[in-house]
């Protein structure tokens, strides 16, 4: 239950037999970071068979962090992987913060590639990728998102269920299914994505 502010120092490439984390486990009263604070490289292993899984920051139950402010806000130095204790999806993002901006998305890092953080509002989330443009590394939470942002050149893969049906693409443009989709995406004559 107590608090915690951690807005310098770091918490790197620990490793920890446990469900939590190997860098900080949240569930106490309040945990605020800011300032060059780095919590990386830090995982959890299992046994039988051995594995390893990046967990830095590992949110229990609907727990949020607070961005410092003032001389205490996040700055150049800051970097912090994050997991949720619920999986975020594409339609139920998980909250992670109490504030933010658009522009705070870049300290956080989230522990499994299949999702993204986001910016809403006044906060940020973590959300489940549902398209990636390879060609300029960008993760989107929606097709219609990365279809909106791609140029001649790009390659794109679903890597969630979304209706591809009926989406215009942009001349020069490339839409694959996402791994283990059964059909196939191509685009017909109107450029249209068709399943």
């Amino acid at each position: 239950n107590a608090s915690f502010s951690m807005t310098g120092g770091s918490i790197i490439d620990n490793t920890a037999y446990a469900n939590g984390s190997g860098g900080v486990f949240f569930n106490g009263a309040a945990l605020t970071l800011g300032g060059t604070a780095q919590i990386t490289g830090n995982k959890i292993t299992g046994s039988d068979p051995v594995t390893e899984t990046a967990n830095n920051l590992y949110l229990y139950e609907s727990k949020t962090v607070a961005l410092g402010n003032g001389a205490n806000a996040p700055k150049s130095g800051m970097s912090v992987g994050v997991t949720t204790q619920t999986a975020p999806t594409a339609a139920a993002p998980v909250k992670i913060t109490t504030n933010g901006t658009a522009d705070d998305v870049k300290w956080f890092t989230p522990d499994n590639n299949d999702y993204m953080v986001s910016f809403n509002t006044d906060h940020l989330e973590l959300t489940e990728v549902v398209a990636y443009n390879y060609t300029q590394e960008i993760k989107y939470a929606s097709l219609a998102d990365v279809i909106s942002e791609a140029v001649s050149g790009d390659e794109i893969e679903l890597w969630a269920d979304e209706n591809a049906e009926n989406v215009v693409l942009p001349d020069g443009v490339t839409l694959y299914a996402k791994s283990g989709y059964t059909g196939t995406v191509t685009t017909n004559a109107a450029g249209k994505a068709v399943a």
